[in-house]
């Protein structure tokens, strides 16, 4: 995946459960997500210190989960979505301002817009970098099994995101979980999913935590239900 050469992306949780991806322009940067807190805080501090420098840096929430936001207290604020407020997990020690579909942020030599992208939770969203061809997607897009909590999820509104990244014009999804990179085309395949699960297609196996259904594809994609 090619970025132009004055833009610099980085994963500051490497090797950790959940991604927290950083994008350096010549003016500022924006983080995506701060990651599950299996990475030390001192590396994570000390590896955005490294790359942003002394740029200044907005942090973006793709979704309100706790593997997503464990470093947000190092921030004094933080954007999410306003609809995944009911979900909050926890307390997080910075002020929330509220993210909306189109608003961007512009690094200098990259622009990155919001895309509302509902499904996994009511307020997910996407980070969208339009001119290089590729979405940060949180938790939406996964060559593995997503999260589908009851209370959370809409199976109806997921389905309808993936149609919407399909005619994003991305080439690529940066995930959260299992591989880095997923080419967009694999929306598809979760469209195919969703079908399938409603109609009882998809292999049923043990859940995970102990408790709960994962529901898998031939591709080893699917969802994992906690309370099926």
């Amino acid at each position: 995946m090619a970025l132009p050469a004055n833009v610099s992306f980085y994963n500051l949780a490497e090797g950790g459960m959940s991604a927290s991806y950083l994008i350096v322009g010549d003016k500022a940067a924006l983080l995506v997500d701060t990651g599950a807190g299996d990475i030390d805080e001192a590396a994570f501090s000390s590896s955005l210190k490294k790359y942003a420098g002394d740029k200044p840096v907005t942090l973006v929430t793709t979704h309100l989960h706790q593997d997503h936001t464990a470093y947000h207290r190092l921030f004094p604020e933080y954007y999410m979505h306003p609809a995944d407020h009911a979900i909050l997990q926890g307390e997080i020690a910075s002020v929330y301002k509220p993210l909306s579909e189109g608003q961007s942020f512009d690094l200098g030599g990259v622009v990155l817009e919001i895309v509302g992208l509902p499904g996994h939770t009511p307020g997910s969203i996407g980070v969208l970098d339009r001119a290089n061809r590729y979405i940060c997607t949180g938790d939406m897009v996964c060559s593995g099994t997503i999260f589908m909590v009851d209370g959370q999820c809409n199976f109806d509104d997921f389905a309808a995101s993936m149609d919407k990244l399909l005619k994003l014009g991305v080439d690529n999804c940066l995930c959260c979980h299992a591989d880095s990179v997923v080419p967009v085309v694999h929306c598809k395949q979760q469209i195919q999913n969703v079908a399938d699960y409603k109609a009882g297609k998809l292999t049923e196996g043990p859940g995970m935590f102990g408790g709960g259904s994962v529901f898998t594809a031939a591709d080893g994609s699917g969802f994992f239900r906690p309370g099926a």
